[in-house]
Parts: C-alpha cells; structure tokens; sequence
C-alpha cells in the first residue's frame, strides 16, 4: 500500500509574516498568531548592527518573491534558483543569512514553535558551500594616496551646492582630508570610526575616545564591533602609541577646528573611487588593507600591527605579509605630516 502524501502543516506561517516580524514592522496577522520580534530579539542579542541590517537586506528580498506563500511550501528547487540569480560574493552571504533563518523555521532556537515542532521538517537550504577563493588584499599606492587627497579640494569645488533629495550639498576639503588620514592611520574600519563620531561626537578636542594626554586611542566595546557576533564582554582595545605623524594631523584637526566627518550617501569616498578606477584596482576595503600594510612595513612588528588593527595575528601573516610592495612606500607615507602635505598643497594651513 502507498503511503500517504503528507499535507503541509496548516500553522506554518506565511513567509510574508515571518520576514515583517523579523524586520521588527510587523507581528502575526490572523491565522499567524505570532507575537512581533522573535527572531529579531534573538538575533539583536548576538549579532552585530552591521549583520543585523544585513539579515533585514536579505530577508526583504526574498519576501518581494515568496512573501504570499506558507513557509514549508518552499522548496530546496526553488531556493537553488533564487540563489543562483547571486553574483558570487552576494550568493555566499545570502545563502549563510537565509540558511540560519531556515534554521529558526526548522524550530532551533524559536520560542513560537509548538511541542518543540517547527513550521518545517526539513531546512531547504542543506547544502554545505564550497570553500571561497582566496583574493590578495589590494593596496594603494602612495601616490595614489596622494592624488586622493589632492582630489578632495577638486571634488569639494566642483560638488558644493549640488542638489540631491532636495538638500544643498556641502562637502568640505579639510574634513574629508581629516577622514582619510584617521582611517589610514589609526587602522580602524569605517564603522568604528563612524561609532567615534557619533558616540564621542565631531569635535576631537572633546571627544571621549581620544585621548591626547597618553597620546592613545580607546576603542571599547560599543566601538569595537566587527561584522559578525556581537562584542557580548565589552572588550575593546587600545590604539598605542600613536605614531609622531598620526599625532602631528590629530593635533592640525584640533588645533584648526576642523570637525570630525565621515563621508555618507552617493557621494561616500567618491576620490577613493576615482582613484581605484583609474588605477584598476578593486576599492573593497582598501583603506584599511592600506593603513594596515604600510604599517607593517614601516613599524615591521606584526604583534603590534595586529593589536592596532583589531585582527588576528594569523590574519596578518596570511594576508599581509606575502605583499610585495617596496618598503619606501610605507616610508614615504609615514613622513606625510601636515607640513609636508602643505609643501605639496593639499591643505593651506
């Protein structure tokens, strides 16, 4: 005798709910009495912000396709070609976030399911992904960090009192100048900078994080948040000692009032990226796998490199150390102080 085709629960929610309530705009509807947040709570107790909107991104996507179905009626055919519309890099994140979410279905970790049950048998994402090419970091050159800077009064002249989403925009030489000499020497990566100026605030003179006195910067734990799980013990780190020439451009901010910014919108490292084309280079977190290089090179210490940049000592050894970029490079970026950009007019004062 055949066996019976098994119905689909009848409770499992519907996938336009399920990915509402994780947003956190929406709880269960009639029929789907599930109380809003869930998923979301849990994640927000262990993932970071920058993972958080991430999950969100992801989850929004897939509802513009499967939203009106239940969700133990999708199917591990379905989720292949919906993944296979990813590029490589975007297939491989999308997969990780949409997995775990499945996961949640599947009953691990949700309080909403019943007798321990979930809305799904099986998770229709169970293949395992293959392991990801290794890309060589790529780094900028030190005249591509000058005509970067150069940019920054060209771009200023040619992009002040432009419109967009009916706002005047402004964009100032020195403080742009004043965010790539920060990332490039204190290491840090663009969200932990963005934290120091929204939680510490824009002037440096008063901002909680630096501390001019022991010539240090303290990163602690709701800066120090890599993408990922959350920083759950509060532990940050210090950047110690600051070079003479990082110390130089943090006292020139100061001493000529010039605020703290980080660029935003369309318009974000905009000379960052025109350099990067014209070099043909890829511009994937290049200021960071710059201002960690060039550090290597000059101090030659990867313990102190790694302690400053907030990675591992592996990391360094794996990815940084194998450059093969001509240490003078590194020099000559860290004689870079405010009198020699002067002497080469990128600032005036």
């Amino acid at each position: 005798m055949a066996n019976p085709v098994r119905k689909p629960r009848e409770r499992a929610p519907v996938a336009a709910v399920l990915f509402a309530m994780i947003r956190g705009d929406a709880a269960g509807g009639a029929g789907d009495p599930i109380p809003q947040g869930g998923f979301v709570r849990q994640l927000a107790d262990m993932v970071s912000e920058i993972t958080m909107r991430d999950y969100k991104y992801v989850l929004n996507r897939i509802s513009m396709v499967y939203g009106d179905r239940r969700i133990n009626t999708i199917g591990t055919a379905e989720v292949r070609q919906y993944l296979a519309k990813y590029e490589n890099g975007q297939r491989r994140a999308t997969h990780i976030y949409l997995r775990s979410f499945f996961e949640y279905c599947c009953g691990k970790s949700n309080e909403f399911c019943e007798s321990g049950k979930g809305w799904l048998t099986n998770n229709p994402i169970s293949w395992a992904l293959p392991q990801p090419e290794y890309n060589e970091p790529e780094v900028l050159s030190f005249n591509g960090v000058i005509k970067m800077l150069m940019l920054c009064e060209s771009k200023a002249n040619t992009m002040n009192g432009m419109k967009g989403n009916n706002k005047v925009f402004r964009r100032n030489r020195d403080e742009i100048i004043g965010y790539y000499i920060f990332r490039l020497f204190s290491l840090m990566r663009k969200e932990e900078y963005c934290r120091i100026v929204q939680l510490g605030g824009s002037d440096i003179k008063n901002n909680k994080y630096i501390d001019f006195e022991r010539k240090r910067i303290i990163l602690s734990g709701d800066i120090y948040l890599k993408k990922g799980r959350k920083n759950r013990y509060g532990i940050g780190r210090i950047i110690t000692p600051i070079c003479d020439t990082f110390f130089e451009w943090l006292n020139w901010l100061a001493v000529n009032n010039i605020p703290l910014h980080f660029p935003k919108g369309r318009f974000m490292e905009i000379e960052l990226r025109e350099v990067c084309k014209d070099e043909q280079i890829k511009g994937f977190n290049i200021l960071r796998h710059t201002a960690i290089t060039y550090h290597l090179l000059n101090f030659k210490e990867s313990v102190l490199t790694s302690k400053i940049a907030g990675t591992s000592f592996g990391m360094i050894e794996n990815h940084y150390l194998s450059k093969n970029i001509p240490t003078s490079e590194a020099e000559s970026f860290y004689q870079l102080t405010p009198s020699k950009a002067k002497e080469l007019q990128l600032i005036k004062h």
